[in-house]
């Protein structure tokens, strides 16, 4: 005997109704999250900037050539010949590294920095916070609205240029790639063993590239480890205090430590719950 099916309580159509609203509101965000990303990277400076071609420079030295097959005036020309080409190279590296450094503060005026970090999904721009809004960007954009995610910046105690650069960033949680996420769970071995270097881009000056010396996971109250106003000639004492600290290491840290002039410390909290009581300290050198 076929039973009659039971219609649907009013209770049991509420949840299909909320299971489908909230389930249709998480694709929306994650669209526009993984949109948003897309947009930042399209737009980051870092790879115009490190455009270098080594063969151009090497044959400029007369070395490309078999000495002994030419004489020396056409050494000479096929080395001028090879200087101009390196230099026409480097102006269109130039030209690219504006044209994407314009369309970067088009979309986030102010914009102090751009940070990549290779085996990581970072790829962002980088804001200065000031003195009298330390957290600004905690919860707003570079337009000025109120935006949740925020933006990474720089302490208002740290500058991008200084020897010791510090910022902060989101993150978001649930997989995330946006923002400081990728490097919540980095104080661990594992994941921060996947690092690769760390880009630094500032508008108007060549890109500069970091190395991972260390990560660690840190209560949020715990702000002595952070030092500001280093001279490049301090900084490997200070980093030595971190990596006592340290809960992960690339195999030579110590002599990479002491051998460093410049300092990129990220940071963002370990988790997406708010308010998360651990931070993830991710330190790069050069």
């Amino acid at each position: 005997m076929v039973r009659p099916r039971r219609k649907a309580t009013w209770a049991t159509r509420l949840f299909g109704l909320l299971a489908i609203a909230c389930f249709g509101g998480a694709a929306v965000l994650w669209g526009c999250s993984e949109a948003r990303h897309a947009d930042e990277v399209s737009a980051a400076p870092v790879a115009a900037l490190l455009e270098v071609d080594d063969a151009f420079s090497e044959s400029a030295s007369g070395d490309a050539t078999t000495p002994g097959a030419q004489h020396g005036a056409q050494r000479i020309a096929n080395a001028s010949d090879a200087a101009g080409a390196n230099a026409r190279s480097v102006a269109a590296a130039s030209e690219r590294a504006r044209q994407s450094w314009e369309r970067a503060q088009g979309l986030y005026p102010g914009v102090a920095a751009w940070v990549v970090v290779e085996g990581t999904a970072v790829s962002s721009p980088v804001m200065q916070a000031t003195s009298n809004a330390p957290n600004y960007y905690l919860n707003h954009n570079a337009w000025g609205y109120t935006d949740a995610t925020g933006l990474p910046y720089l302490d208002a105690r740290s500058s991008a240029t200084e020897p010791v650069r510090i910022l902060y960033g989101h993150n978001l949680g649930w997989g995330s790639s946006e923002r400081l996420s990728p490097l919540a769970d980095a104080w661990q071995e594992g994941a921060f063993s996947e690092l690769g270097e760390a880009t630094w881009a500032v508008p108007g000056m060549r890109s500069e590239r970091f190395a991972p010396l260390c990560a660690l996971k840190v209560a949020s109250t715990d702000a002595g480890l952070l030092s500001f106003d280093l001279s490049s000639e301090e900084v490997p004492a200070w980093l030595g205090l971190l990596l006592a600290k340290a809960s992960a290491k690339v195999g030579d840290a110590e002599a990479l430590a002491s051998e460093a002039r410049d300092a990129l410390v990220l940071i963002t909290c370990t988790n997406g719950v708010h308010p998360a009581n651990d931070r993830s300290v991710v330190v790069f050198v050069r």
